[in-house]
């Protein structure tokens, strides 16, 4: 699970119009979507830390279906990463260095953590003598984790198993720019759809010709469709009456965003891995998270001059896991790797009280460890971006 994702500050702001009748692709910092990536990365927090095995309790067994649930985490990151992308191609693809510029920016943002952690876990630890045995089934096959491609293969060893993810987001950071820099709005909505509808019918097809449902969860074809929906939103944003006419009935949308959650959560149950919940169920998760993002930054951008944004989404503590979203992404597993494991082995893994303990500790711990690493090592690359970046 985004899902690189990284994460947007006030600093690099999201671009997004701010009057769409009058100056679409001015840039707007949307504290809404902070709050959503918010969401996300406690969604994955619940879903990877959680040290549940066999419960027997009525109120464990929601817990550990709300908790299996947290992998919806990471769609909403797909969502929000090609709405948010998508938006700043749009808005820069008529200026010069349109590509030098977006990727420049995207790899000081995403490769110094990512590789970092490479370079400690198969140069730097091997070189002190030391090789944790997590990290053994990643050493001997880490090309796909050094060129973004272990979304390919089922398997990737447990101290990288997430970063199939930030794979398909960075193949998808890849080919993009280029769709948008020769396609014009109303025919990225037309391929967005293609997408979705490809995307089920993919998934159908491996289900029924012998894939591991793993396979079908990870693979680019079968998940890239949530990116461009959430790029389709990014495009409908900027289009005048339809930003409008979402403006008017932002009540009725709502609504329907409500009935495609009870819908995807019903397809796709606590995890989604039956073939209807891979199958169907991916996408309209898609579509509701998609059509939650548009209302959120249609809300935000209403109350742009508003001195605090007011909703849930606007609260703090939210936007500042969103702000620290990526690091925490990237650290949560050696976390649980490292802790949540030797724990389940010493203690009985269906104590509720213990579980709960831990996915709040090692949160805080995770929020920590991304908070020091946003600031003493990622924001130097993002300061010196300026001087590559015209």
């Amino acid at each position: 699970m985004q899902p690189q994702i990284p994460a947007q500050t006030k600093q690099s702001n999201v671009s997004i119009m701010s009057h769409p009748s009058q100056q679409p692709g001015l840039s707007l910092y949307l504290p809404r979507l902070d709050g959503l990536r918010g969401i996300a990365i406690a969604l994955v927090l619940v879903h990877s830390l959680t040290l549940l095995g066999q419960v027997d309790s009525v109120v464990s067994r929601l817990v550990h279906s709300f908790f299996a649930f947290g992998w919806a985490g990471v769609q909403l990151f797909f969502v929000l990463s090609g709405f948010l992308i998508t938006g700043i191609l749009l808005d820069t693809r008529h200026r010069p260095h349109y590509f030098k510029n977006f990727y420049i920016r995207r790899a000081l943002r995403i490769f110094p953590l990512y590789y970092a952690t490479l370079i400690a876990a198969f140069i730097i630890l091997p070189g002190i003598g030391h090789m944790p045995d997590v990290y053994q089934s990643d050493a001997a096959h880490q090309a796909r984790l050094w060129l973004y491609l272990t979304n390919w293969h089922t398997d990737v060893g447990i101290g990288f198993s997430h970063y199939w993810s930030l794979a398909l987001e960075e193949q998808f950071y890849l080919i993009w720019p280029l769709v948008i820099y020769f396609a014009s709005p109303r025919s990225l909505l037309k391929i967005s759809l293609i997408v979705l509808i490809a995307g089920m019918m993919v998934r159908y097809w491996m289900r029924n010709n012998g894939f591991p449902e793993e396979a079908v969860y990870i693979a680019t074809p079968c998940r890239v469709d949530a990116l461009t929906t959430g790029s389709a939103a990014a495009v409908l944003m900027r289009m005048p009456e339809v930003y409008n006419w979402i403006k008017a009935r932002t009540p009725l949308l709502k609504f329907i965003a409500v009935a495609l959650g009870v819908l995807a959560i019903t397809l796709t149950g606590s995890y989604g891995s039956s073939l209807k919940g891979q199958v169907f169920g991916y996408g309209v998760l898609a579509l509701f998270f998609a059509l939650t993002v548009l209302i959120a930054a249609t809300l935000d951008r209403e109350q742009v001059s508003a001195p605090r944004p007011a909703g849930v989404l606007s609260w703090k503590p939210l936007r500042i896991l969103g702000k620290y979203s990526y690091g925490m992404y990237v650290f949560q597993r050696q976390i649980h790797v490292f802790i949540g494991i030797p724990l389940i082995k010493q203690y009985a893994s269906t104590s509720l009280a213990i579980n709960i303990i831990y996915v709040i500790a090692a949160s805080l711990l995770t929020l920590g460890l991304a908070v020091i690493s946003y600031h003493l090592f990622e924001l130097p690359f993002l300061r010196i971006k300026n001087k590559f970046v015209n």
